[in-house]
C-alpha cells in the first residue's frame, strides 16, 4: 500500500506522517528532502524551491511517479510506505490510483478559511525556526498564497474524487480525520 499525503505548506502533512509512523509504523519519505537535494546538489535540473507548488510538482512528477512505481511494484520489500509533500497534486495521485487501484490511497490537507494572522501565530508557536526567518508581511503573504493553493487542491480533490481535509478550524481534528482515512479503526 502506498499512502500519499499532499497539501499546502504548513498544513500538518509532516505531523500526520510522523503520527502514522509512531502509531502504525508506516515509514515515510518527505519529498522536501528530494526537492532540496535536487535544487542544491543538481542545479542543472532547474528546480527552484521558490517556485509555486504547481510548478515544482510538474517538474518533480516524472521522478515521483517512478519512485511510486518502484514502491508499488516491489511491495515485497516495502509493503506499506508513505510519501508526503506539497508537490503532490491530486491529478498525479489520481493517475497512480488509475494504474494501481486500491494499492494507492491519497489525502490532501489544506487551510482555505484561516485568519492569516492567527495562522501565523500558530506557526510561530509550533514552528518558530521557519517563521522567524520571515517578516510578518512576508509570512502573511505566504499564508495567503497557501490559502489559495489549498482552495485549488480542494477543488482538484472534488474533481478527482479524492479526500481533502481542511485544517482551517481545527488542525488536530483534520489530522485525526486524515489518520483514520488511511487506517480506519
Amino acid at each position: 500500500m502506498l499512502y500519499l499525503v499532499g497539501g499546502a505548506s504548513r498544513a500538518g502533512k509532516s505531523l500526520l506522517a510522523r503520527k502514522l509512523l509512531m502509531q502504525r509504523h508506516i515509514p515515510y519519505f518527505s519529498i522536501d528532502i528530494l526537492m532540496m537535494g535536487l535544487a542544491n546538489g543538481f542545479p542543472e535540473f532547474g528546480l527552484d524551491p521558490e517556485d509555486s507548488g504547481i510548478v515544482r510538482a510538474e517538474k518533480l512528477w516524472p521522478i515521483l511517479r517512478a519512485m511510486c512505481a518502484n514502491i508499488l511494484e516491489e511491495k515485497l520489500y516495502h509493503p506499506t510506505y508513505l510519501l508526503e509533500g506539497d508537490v503532490l497534486l491530486p491529478k498525479h495521485a489520481a493517475e497512480l490510483i488509475q494504474t494501481y487501484g486500491t494499492e494507492v490511497k491519497a489525502c490532501f490537507i489544506g487551510y482555505t478559511e484561516v485568519i492569516p494572522m492567527a495562522k501565523l501565530r500558530d506557526i510561530r508557536e509550533f514552528e518558530g525556526d521557519w517563521a522567524n526567518s520571515y517578516t510578518d508581511e512576508q509570512a502573511l503573504a505566504f499564508i495567503t498564497h497557501q490559502m489559495g493553493f489549498s482552495a485549488y487542491l480542494q477543488q482538484e480533490c472534488v474533481t478527482h474524487n479524492l479526500r481533502f481535509c481542511d485544517c482551517s478550524a481545527d488542525l488536530a481534528k483534520a489530522l485525526d480525520d486524515a489518520f483514520h482515512y488511511f487506517v480506519p479503526t
